[in-house]
């Protein structure tokens, strides 16, 4: 029998779905693929700055968060934080993610290290993000199936774009150049 194909949906970890066979949540799902052949679509992801909250304090602050399937945000639209702190950190991640075996899991922290977002490497091309506001209890909001590719080339494009704004405003920080640093190795790194 040939392989079945399933969307994997966002599922709150608390609320039944059945998408198939009584699987309750992505996790179930990731499960179930393994051993019955499931082939998993991966979400939409994507990395938002508004480059118009920019701004040159102490830190750089501005609105950054996630979007999963062009409607879903993480931790909320607008968010406000230190954009070139959590894009450093964020490249670190991914950098990790990347070169790690099947099974890893980095973390995509914001300042003072709630929300987070907990991202598993499933396989060479998917990972496994959970989206927690708690982080003591790591208490799962919602969980998403995305493409590591997906995910590291919308952390490039949004880090460079920051890294114009900056050069547009002629505001010069030492962690910008740190960015730029990288924005340059992630570019280089090959996925294993």
């Amino acid at each position: 029998m040939g392989a079945v194909i399933l969307a994997a949906f966002l599922v709150p970890l608390t609320k039944q779905v059945s998408l198939r066979r009584g699987i309750k949540t992505n996790r179930e799902l990731l499960s179930k693929s393994k051993t019955q052949g499931v082939v998993l679509i991966p979400q939409h992801i994507s990395i938002e700055v508004d480059l118009e909250s920019l701004e040159n304090r102490q830190n750089i602050t501005g609105d950054i968060y996630f979007v999963i399937d062009y409607h879903r945000f993480f931790p909320e639209e607008g968010w406000s934080d230190f954009v070139v702190i959590i894009l450093s950190w964020w490249i670190a991640s991914m950098k990790g993610l990347m070169i790690s075996e099947t099974g890893r899991a980095y973390e995509f922290d914001f300042m003072d290290g709630t929300p987070i977002v907990l991202a598993k490497k499933l396989d060479s091309e998917n990972l496994e993000l959970r989206f927690c506001i708690e982080r003591e209890k790591k208490q799962v909001n919602f969980t998403a199936i995305c493409s590591i590719k997906e995910l590291r080339d919308s952390i490039l494009s949004v880090s460079k774009k920051v890294i114009r704004a900056f050069e547009r405003k002629k505001w010069e920080r030492e962690n910008i150049d740190e960015l730029k640093d990288l924005v340059l190795s992630l570019e280089r790194y090959t996925f294993q």
